[in-house]
Parts: C-alpha cells; sequence; structure tokens
C-alpha cells in the first residue's frame, strides 16, 4: 500500500519534470522550461529564484513562462554546469520593454572583474549585441537585426 501511495504522489511530479520531445538530449545537461519556476527538467541542476514571476507564454498559455518585472529581479542557474564543455546552447524566447536608450539585456554575467560577457538588444541600433571582456581587453559583435 505505502508502494502504491508514493506511485500516485510521484507520478504528478514525474508528468511536470520531463524533456519534452522535441529538446535533443543526447549530451543535454539541463533544460529549464521555465514554466512558473526555476526547475530543471532533468532534475540534475534547479536555479535560484528571485523575483521572477510566472506569466503566460508567447502563445497566451498562463504559468508557461518567467518575467523579471522589477529592475533588480532575476534568476541564476547553477555555476559549473559549462566548465567542461567546448560547446553551449541556449535557445530562448525574449520579450522586451526596450528602453529609449541603451540596451535591454538578454543575458549577461555581470560583476566578474576579468570575464564578463552580455548579450542585448540596442536600442539604437535594432540589434542583438554579443559584448565580451576580459583582462587583455573587449570586443563587440553584432549578432544580427530583428
Amino acid at each position: 500500500m505505502k508502494n502504491l501511495l508514493a506511485l500516485i504522489l510521484l507520478a504528478p511530479c514525474a508528468l511536470l519534470a520531463q524533456v519534452p520531445d522535441y529538446v535533443p538530449t543526447d549530451g543535454l545537461v539541463a533544460y529549464w522550461p521555465l514554466d512558473g519556476h526555476i526547475l530543471d527538467a532533468t532534475g540534475n541542476h534547479d536555479g535560484t529564484n528571485s523575483g521572477a514571476v510566472a506569466i503566460e507564454d508567447q502563445s497566451g498559455i498562463a504559468d508557461q513562462a518567467m518575467a523579471l518585472p522589477a529592475g533588480n529581479d532575476f534568476f541564476d542557474l547553477p555555476g559549473g554546469l559549462a566548465t567542461d564543455a567546448t560547446d553551449i546552447t541556449l535557445s530562448f524566447w525574449a520579450w522586451l520593454s526596450v528602453p529609449s536608450s541603451g540596451a535591454a539585456v538578454l543575458l549577461d554575467r555581470p560583476s566578474v572583474t576579468d570575464n564578463i560577457w552580455s548579450l542585448d538588444h540596442q536600442t539604437s541600433t535594432g540589434t542583438i549585441h554579443l559584448v565580451t571582456r576580459n583582462a587583455g581587453g573587449s570586443g563587440d559583435h553584432n549578432i544580427g537585426k530583428r
């Protein structure tokens, strides 16, 4: 009876924490669907939420995306995931409240003295902009117009 009860309680959790069929799992380290939380669907690398809230996704489905409503909201994904990797692939949808000047940050690694990077949308040019900085200098790389 205990095993049946455990199975009934765990079954919904297993359904919620699965990597979708369309995501290739060969070499997959982590998958964050951001469907109302910062949990890794592989079960190994959950993130930490600091102000992100669940919202509807690009298709209008409730609680299937995350928003950062305040200027200092963020979520952290665990460090060390890519230390041995030679290639990293990130795929995401982003809807931005683009500022009248400057840039809207998509992803960044701030507050690191010798290894800073940022991927952002440049308001003035309409480009996606990759900036990298290290002890040897800096580099700016425009990726393309939206």
